[in-house]
């Protein structure tokens, strides 16, 4: 928290200081010899400055060989140039680090409200079996903040997460010992589940209540989520 707050005052004294500065910052961006800590300092200090000739400078660490940098580029250029930065990422959603891919999770999130082709990578994220456990429950809480309001996504959304996740409403997950227990497995199922809490109707408590959890923490997962459906629906 110490260093949080040292680090804003350190950008609100670049940006009092103004363009030499900002030029000082630039230099660090410039020389590859510099440490990355202190390149990400620079980029998050050129984010918030916000200009747009900064724009290129801050693009080329996209494909830095370093996952902080390359995800720090991201948030500076979301913040330089908001949506229309968004087709600068189109060769990291093939990222192999998870700190990428839950960067851009959070940008996409962030529009998903606004943009269907926002939203629509995001779904991608979330189901797709290629993608790490881990990236996946981050994309589903992710949804779960903004849920869809139309019904008809709403019905897409929950169909999706019963036949990925709870397949036959999880009669089969007492097969799968050796898989089902791995923490990723866990982090997952429950990050479906809490969504379904937020955007299922009697419909869903009622398939909720039928899933068969070999895993304890799973089926305490359930009952909270039950217990909040049911109050939101008034039962």
């Amino acid at each position: 928290e110490k260093d949080s707050q040292k680090q804003k005052k350190l950008f609100g004294l670049i940006l009092k200081l103004g363009e030499p500065a900002l030029e000082r910052v630039r230099s660090l961006l410039w020389d590859s010899t510099k440490p990355a800590s202190l390149q990400v300092l620079a980029l998050q200090a050129l984010g918030k400055a916000g200009e747009e000739k900064d724009r290129d400078l801050i693009q080329k660490f996209l494909r830095h060989s370093q996952a902080q940098l390359r995800a720090e580029a991201i948030t500076s250029l979301v913040r330089i140039s908001g949506k229309e930065s968004l087709g600068l990422f189109e060769h990291l959603y093939q990222d192999p680090d998870p700190l990428v891919k839950k960067r851009l999770v959070a940008v996409l999130s962030g529009y998903s409200q606004e943009l269907e082709s926002a939203r629509a990578r995001l779904w991608e994220i979330a189901f797709s079996p290629e993608e790490e456990a881990e990236v996946r429950a981050f994309a589903l809480r992710a949804i779960a903040q903004n849920p869809p309001q139309d019904e008809s996504e709403r019905r897409e959304l929950e169909e999706k997460l019963f036949i990925q996740l709870f397949p036959k409403l999880g009669l089969k997950d007492k097969f799968r010992k050796g898989i089902f227990h791995r923490e990723e497995d866990f982090s997952l199922k429950e990050a479906g589940l809490e969504l379904l809490g937020k955007i299922g109707d009697k419909s869903t408590l009622e398939k909720i209540s039928r899933l068969k959890f070999s895993d304890s923490r799973l089926s305490q997962v359930q009952d909270q989520v039950l217990s909040q459906l049911r109050l939101r629906l008034g039962e």
